[in-house]
């Protein structure tokens, strides 16, 4: 962190194995006096009562799927999830997984 930053954000996933820990709940901040600022979030977007809009979870399942099968099959295997209700079989949901 350089002298003219006021803030410095690190993202920790690893919670040193603490079992039921959970790193993104608590943000810590760190100012330039040396001071530390923590808040515990008690709840979590995505998590009840504040649940991803239907945007936001396709949006949270492209970022995670494009990279995979690529943008057309992404889309083709979300409107085949959408509809899983109404699948003949799992065969027409696995068949859009491979590549």
């Amino acid at each position: 962190m350089t002298r003219n930053e006021k803030l410095a954000a690190i993202l920790v996933r690893d919670a040193g194995g603490l079992e039921g820990a959970d790193p993104l709940r608590l943000v810590t901040i760190t100012l330039s006096d040396g001071s530390v600022i923590a808040h515990r979030a008690t709840q979590v977007r995505g998590q009840p009562p504040l649940f991803l809009t239907e945007e936001e979870v396709d949006k949270k399942f492209y970022d995670c799927v494009v990279s995979v099968l690529g943008g057309a099959k992404a889309e083709d295997l979300l409107k085949t999830l959408r509809r899983i209700e109404t699948a003949s079989n799992v065969r027409e949901i696995f068949s859009r997984l491979f590549f």
